[in-house]
């Protein structure tokens, strides 16, 4: 209990090493669906995946991979323990969560051409 009156506690739960091993998390990752027609071959999924996914970098495999299994074991909605509770990633798009009024968007546009004249 803080003295804010929130009284929330922090805990800290140690992981084993496995949850974080590159090919389990590649696996998880992999098992994500994307926006669109659904993949008809593992081959068709990975180059879809690879539109959101970096996986020549795999620290960001075994984090996202980690992380999905993590969401999975530790929020489950109801009685299906098998399907994973994160199905699908999807971009995000500034527009999306960004609101500015002109005359800030007009500061900012350094790199436009007709700022510069």
């Amino acid at each position: 209990s803080g003295e804010g009156g929130g009284g929330q506690c922090i805990s800290l739960m140690m992981r084993h090493v496995m949850e974080f091993g590159l090919s389990s998390c590649l696996r998880r990752v992999k098992r994500m669906e994307v926006p669109g027609k659904p993949s008809t071959c593992e081959q068709e999924q990975l180059v879809k995946l690879s539109a959101f996914v970096d996986f020549s970098c795999n620290s960001l495999v075994r984090a996202a991979g980690a992380l999905l299994k993590y969401l999975d074991k530790n929020y489950r909605t109801g009685l299906d323990m098998e399907t994973p509770m994160v199905l699908f990633i999807s971009s995000l798009v500034l527009e999306q969560i960004l609101t500015m009024d002109q005359s800030a968007f007009t500061a900012l546009q350094v790199f436009s051409a007709s700022a510069q004249l």
